[in-house]
Order: C-alpha cells, then structure tokens, then sequence
C-alpha cells in the first residue's frame, strides 16, 4: 500500500513537472518527443540491417550473391546511423534551450513566491529551511526531472520495439529480463528516499554551514574575526560540522552503490546465459550467424535500456521527493491583498490601535500587551522605551507586515485588514534601524522610496539637501550615477551613517500620507541626528508622522509622546507634560540628561 502511495505521488509530481515543462514551450516539448520516438527504432534497425549484412556474407560462400545486395545493406545502415546523430544532435540541442528556459521559468516563479509571501515568514527558521531546500535542490531537480522523463519516454519507446522482436524468439526471455530489472529499482527508490530523509534532517545543519562560509567571507564581519583572532575557532566549527555532513552521506552513498552492484550483477548473469543459450541454438542451426548477431545484440541493447528506464524511473522518484518540496513552496498562502479595493484618499481621522496584542510567530512571549492608542490625522508621535519594549512591533504592525494577534488597528474607523495591503503600503514613508542597502546607483536607492512614479533628479537632490548627504555624494566619481558599496567593481563604498541618510532621503521622497522613522539616525552624531529631524520635522508639516529615537532632545519635537513598558502604554503626552510627572519617561531624561553632562 505504501509502495503504491509513493508512486501515485510520483505520478501526481510527473504531471505536475510535465504541465510546467509544456508551459514552458509547446512547440520545444513537441519537438523533442517527436525526436525521442523516432531514435527509439533505430537500435532494431540497426540490428537488422548488421544481421542481414552478416546472413548474405555466410552465404555468399555457399552460393553466388551478387555483392550490390550487401553493399545496399550496409547503405541503409549508414544511412539509419546517421540519422541517428542527426535526431541525437537535434535532440540533445533542443533539450538544452528547453531545459535552459525550464530552469529560467521554475526560478522566476521561486522568486515571484517569494516576493508574494507575507513578512512574517522570513523571521521564521522553519520557513528558511524550506526556502533554502527550495533554492538549492528544487531549482534543478525539476530539470533532472526533466531529462529523466525524455530519456525514460525515449527508453519505453525502444524497449516495445526490442520485446517484440524477442517475443518472437522466446516470450520467457522478455519476462526474465524485466523481472530481473526489478531488484534494481527497488533498490534506487529505496535509497532515494532515505537521501531525501537525510539531506530534509540535514538543512538546519547546511544552513548553519553556510553561515559559517559566510562569516569568514563577508567584509562586514572579517574586521572582528581579524581583530578578535576568531579564525581558528570559525575554521574548526565549520571542519567539525563539514566533516559530520560528509560522514552522513558517505555512509548513504557506499551501501547504496554496494546494493546497485549486486542487482546490476544478477542481470549481467542473466545476460551471460543469454548468450550460451543464442551460442547452442546457432551451434544447433536452429539459428544463423547473422541471428546469433541480430538477437544478442538487440538484447544487449535491451539490457542498456531496461537499466537506463530503471535509472531513470528512480531518478524521477527521487527527483520528485524535492520537487514535491517545491510544490509545497508554491502553493503557500500568499500574504492577503483584498483586490479590488478603492483607493485610500481623503483621510478624515487617522489611525488608532484598539486593545492590540502581539506576540512573534512560534514564540509565547506577548511583545504587546492590549494597547490603545490613536495617530492623529497631520499630528505627529514619538514612542519611547528601552530596546525590547515593542516600539518596532507598533510600526511592522501599522505597516502590515505583521497583523495582531488580538483586537484591531483602523484607518478612518475600519480595520486596516479591508484594504487592498499594496495601495495600504502606498501611504507610508518609512524608514527602518535595519534599512536596507541597495547596490544601485545613489539616485536609484532613493529613487526607490517611490519607484512607481516619475521622479526628478531634482526631487532626488532636494531630498538628499535634507538629510544632509548631497555634499556627501557629490564628492563621489560619478555623483549621483555612482553604484553604491563594493558587490560590483564600479561600487564605491560610504559609512553606515552616510547610509542611513540615503534610507532617510528614499523614505521621504515619497508623497506619503504617513512618514515613519524607527531610529534610522542611529549612526550620527547629536547634532547631525538633530538637523535630521528638524528637517524630518518640517518636510512632514501637514502630514502624520511616527517616529523612534533614543534622544530626547529629537523626541521633544513630536505632538505627544508614548512611553512604552514591557509591552504596554504606561505614559502620554507631550513633552511639557510628562517631564513634570514622576513616572518612567521623566526618569529615562533625567539619565541621558546626567549622561551628557557628564
């Protein structure tokens, strides 16, 4: 029952990868099935023509034959042969641009999923084992897959024209050969699943390998491997690790070609019997010289093909075992986008966050607990905690990168889940601590804080004036064409403060209803941070605007201010406000306060 599970599941997988191959190019796959049937005769043929070329010769030395009789035979035998490299060569083209635009579109469509996916996933290590399973095995294993199916069709082709023409010699031959194949293909599946089990419970591992490869392989890191003399440690840690993944699969690896040797060696015995028993009956007449040739040879031929079928028949199995993970990742549910939603214009009230409670995908540890809180329309708020307080939950959460666990955020008095997320998204501006960095040209990295409409270069420098990078790049050798940081050989590299200016000018460029800065000035000085967002303060008048900082002196800039705790609102105002109070907020003040006159 299980047998026939696994290979229900085999075929449903085939189909699947067989529907991706014909939407791939229907006139390819037509094409090359076309070649795989014609070439699958020309063994019989061959065969054919050796025999009658090798019968006329034995008997030319009994009688007169006239030699144009044979020369026609061996005629027709070039002629088969050479059309045989011809289907052969045509085949094997067209299987590579075929193949090329099937691997082209599988990894198209891995990387379409991946962008669709909702956030959330990729803070989540299981999803990285399955990504990274996808990516390094599903990518090509469809293409296995793909060239097994082409020579398994072509092998099934070629066998039907050799088992009729042995059929006609000795049925009991055609069974003996296809039962002895059997030990073959049970041994391949059964050591293709237990691959597949071993390199599934080995991915945390190969995950974790690959990061040690890329630790010692990474300018951000080798400064502290340098300086802290980490080398030996990482080398000894990724050896040990290397060497256990190496043992696993040897292991797997010996015992499976132990196996295979041993079923392969039943069936060359048989085949060795074959030729005693095509030897006697010639020795006995019953069959001629060009027979013996014709029959053992197609058998030998049989033989090749009844392998390679098996071969491939496991290899499809096997192949599938990832291709089904591959499935799997496409089929995921996509993050909800609620198509065909209006427009959000004309915002009358703001936001409001109404008794939410967070906590992280597989974890128990509640990051909010019941907060409540408005964002006013044109007000703006600054959020104030210790790290870990949840301040950066609040914007994922207001972003919709994340949804509550509990209660309800609205926009204008509706839950925020009934807008279509991409127009949603269109209403923010934002800029992260962790921005990214983008290996682009400066105008193209700011460019991107609004990359569906058309910018000027002069917005771009207008904005990059605010964040006080403009003099910055215009020192650099192609100004504001110059690709930033060092993936590509005309890169050139700036600080991360410098950085994180250009995230702030991408954030802003946009026309955004909402603009959020979650401590992206993180990495410059008082003063430089300040003139920021004074800057941030007049670009975003008439706006709403949320933003996070450590210093206080930017967060008395904000129209009220919330003071974050273990999850929970345990302060609002402004600044005035909550500075005569004696609660949290006034004690984190007068610390930094003491810090700096210190």
């Amino acid at each position: 029952m299980k047998a026939f599970q696994g290979f229900r599941d085999t075929l449903k997988v085939s189909k699947a990868v067989v529907k991706l191959i014909w939407e791939t190019s229907h006139k390819y796959t037509v094409y090359v099935v076309i070649l795989l049937t014609l070439n699958a005769f020309v063994p019989v043929l061959e065969a054919y023509f050796i025999k009658k070329i090798i019968d006329n010769l034995s008997l030319s030395f009994q009688t007169h034959i006239a030699f144009g009789i044979i020369l026609n035979y061996i005629i027709f035998f070039i002629i088969v042969t050479l059309f045989s490299r011809l289907v052969e060569n045509q085949r094997n083209s067209t299987q590579i641009v075929l193949g090329n635009l099937f691997s082209k579109q599988i990894n198209n469509k891995i990387v379409e999923k991946t962008t669709k996916l909702a956030f959330w996933r990729f803070e989540d290590p299981k999803f990285h084992d399955k990504l990274d399973r996808t990516r390094d095995q599903a990518t090509w294993k469809p293409l296995n897959t793909f060239y097994h199916l082409f020579d398994s069709l072509q092998s099934v082709f070629m066998l039907l024209s050799i088992f009729v023409v042995l059929y006609s010699l000795s049925p009991f031959l055609v069974l003996l050969m296809v039962l002895f194949a059997i030990p073959s293909l049970v041994t391949q599946i059964k050591y293709g699943n237990i691959w597949w089990n071993l390199l599934y419970q080995e991915t945390p591992d190969s995950r974790r390998l690959s990061y040690y490869q890329h630790l010692m392989t990474s300018i951000n890191e080798m400064k502290d491997i340098k300086l802290l003399n980490l080398r030996s440690y990482l080398l000894s840690k990724y050896g040990i690790l290397y060497e256990k993944l190496f043992n696993e699969q040897k292991a797997v690896v010996i015992k499976r070609y132990i196996w295979e040797f041993v079923s392969y060696l039943i069936s060359d015995i048989i085949l060795v019997l074959f030729y005693i028993y095509l030897a006697w009956q010639t020795y006995l007449r019953s069959l001629s010289i060009g027979d013996f040739t014709f029959y053992s040879t197609i058998y030998a031929r049989g033989v090749f093909a009844l392998h390679s079928l098996v071969k491939d028949i496991a290899g499809i199995y096997e192949n599938n075992l990832f291709i089904n993970e591959l499935l799997e990742f496409l089929s995921m549910e996509e993050e909800k986008t609620i198509k065909g939603s209006k427009d959000i214009k004309n915002i009358s009230k703001g936001f409001e966050f109404r008794n939410v409670w967070f906590k992280y995908p597989g974890t128990s540890n509640w990051i909010l607990k019941g907060i409540s809180f408005k964002l006013p329309l044109k007000e703006s708020i600054a959020l104030v905690g210790e790290n870990g307080a949840g301040k950066t939950t609040i914007v994922k959460l207001l972003t919709r990168l994340y949804m509550p666990d509990n209660g309800e955020i609205l926009l204008d008095g509706k839950n925020i889940e009934k807008f279509e997320i991409n127009k949603y998204r269109q209403l923010f501006g934002v800029a992260f601590q962790d921005f990214a960095r983008f290996h682009f040209s400066v105008e193209d990295n700011i460019r991107f804080g609004d990359v569906n409409n058309k910018i000027s270069i002069n917005k771009i420098i207008q904005m990059a004036k605010k964040t006080q990078i403009h003099k910055k790049i215009m020192t650099l050798p192609l100004k504001y064409k110059t690709t930033l940081g060092r993936w590509f050989h005309e890169g050139h590299e700036i600080s991360y403060g410098e950085w994180q200016r250009v995230a702030i000018a991408r954030a802003l460029i946009r026309d955004s209803h909402v603009y959020i800065l979650d401590e992206p000035t993180a990495a410059l000085d008082a003063k430089a941070e300040y003139t920021v967002f004074r800057e941030f303060k007049k670009h975003v008048k008439g706006k709403t605007a949320l933003f996070i900082s450590h210093r206080f002196s930017n967060v008395r800039l904000a129209d009220e201010i919330l003071v974050l705790e273990n999850g929970k609102i345990i302060q609002k105002g402004n600044h005035e406000e909550l500075i005569k109070q004696t609660g949290r907020y006034k004690q984190l003040y007068n610390f930094q306060a003491k810090r700096y006159k210190e």
